[in-house]
């Protein structure tokens, strides 16, 4: 589980960056690990 900036949950595969976006990484088709940035927690959220 990933964690924002102040320190609250943001569930799994997301996380939040110094710069205040929200990185979510989920695993590929292929099998790697991918990693997108969103502005928002909802967009994060919805693109996993």
């Amino acid at each position: 589980m990933g964690k924002n900036l102040k320190g609250k949950e943001c569930g799994a595969g997301i996380c939040q960056r110094k710069d205040k976006k929200y990185a979510a990484r989920f695993l590929a088709k292929d099998g790697t690990r991918r990693e997108k940035h969103f502005s928002t927690l909802q967009e994060a959220r919805t693109a996993l």
